[in-house]
């Protein structure tokens, strides 16, 4: 991810987006502890069956300095 990070920034991005499913805790997780914020949810964003197994996706955001 830090390589993801250096490249971002040095092509002079504001930020990086991620997205996983509410269901991937492990991703979750490992995101926020980088420094990621949620920023976005959608719920239609995979298909018709997704919500009934709770899967709605989660965008996580990360601001470059």
């Amino acid at each position: 991810m830090q390589r993801a990070f250096d490249w971002a920034r040095a092509s002079g991005l504001r930020g990086i987006v991620c997205e996983t499913q509410t269901n991937n805790w492990a991703a979750c997780n490992f995101y926020r502890k980088l420094g990621f914020q949620l920023s976005g949810i959608d719920d239609h964003f995979y298909s018709n069956q997704d919500i009934a197994v709770r899967e709605i996706a989660l965008f996580w955001w990360y601001e470059l300095d």
